[in-house]
């Protein structure tokens, strides 16, 4: 209802637009499917944020090490071998390292924009965007073990020439914001979720 899905009938997707945003404005920012065949349409909105990181030529870093077993100090009797993590284990591993890793991101505005939910709501929007991107920057870009990143500069550029704010203007942007378009957000009241599996338990 919310959505204002109907059978038969043209799906509005500035109508689910402005549901979604009402519920969770991360979902317009990110993207979302309504992946059940029972809704009409099944509507869906594409990202408008996105993002990766491109390493320039890239080159091998082999390093080495010894893995070693500090309570069994010898190996006897079947079972206890290095195969079965027993005993000091010398090994090599093979890394990457590269001369230039770009982070880039890709915010369509026009997007933002197209959603018909007027300006202040799409500044929002763009504000949560750039917030989530200053903050993966200066949190931390620990991708995954050993790719610890930092990054060389605190000014980052758009094609455009704009700079991204810093951290705590974006917190101040996001405030104003979020106040200039309060009457699109609910009540303004925590919403209340409650999850429903329809009956269906795992049968033990």
């Amino acid at each position: 209802e919310r959505l204002g899905l109907r059978q038969d009938t043209p799906t509005s997707l500035r109508q689910v637009a402005g549901a979604v945003f009402a519920l969770d404005p991360f979902c317009l920012v990110h993207g979302v499917f309504f992946a059940d065949n029972k809704w009409p349409g099944q509507p869906k909105l594409a990202r408008a944020l996105t993002g990766f990181i491109e390493a320039i030529d890239v080159q091998r870093a082999d390093s080495g090490g010894v893995k070693k077993d500090h309570v069994r100090h010898s190996l006897d009797g079947e079972g206890s071998g290095t195969a079965e993590g027993y005993g000091t284990v010398p090994y090599h591993r093979t890394e990457w390292t590269a001369r230039t890793i770009t982070a880039s991101f890709s915010l369509d505005r026009r997007q933002l924009m197209s959603y018909g939910l007027g300006v202040a709501a799409a500044d929002l929007l763009e504000a949560i965007a750039q917030w989530e991107i200053r903050a993966l920057l200066d949190g931390g870009l620990r991708l995954r073990t050993v790719c610890d990143l930092v990054p060389t500069t605190d000014d980052v550029v758009a094609r455009g020439g704009d700079h991204l704010p810093s951290q705590d203007e974006l917190d101040e942007r996001v405030r104003l914001a979020i106040r200039a378009c309060s009457g699109q957000l609910g009540a303004g009241e925590p919403i209340e979720v409650r999850w429903s599996d329809g009956g269906k338990r795992a049968k033990k």
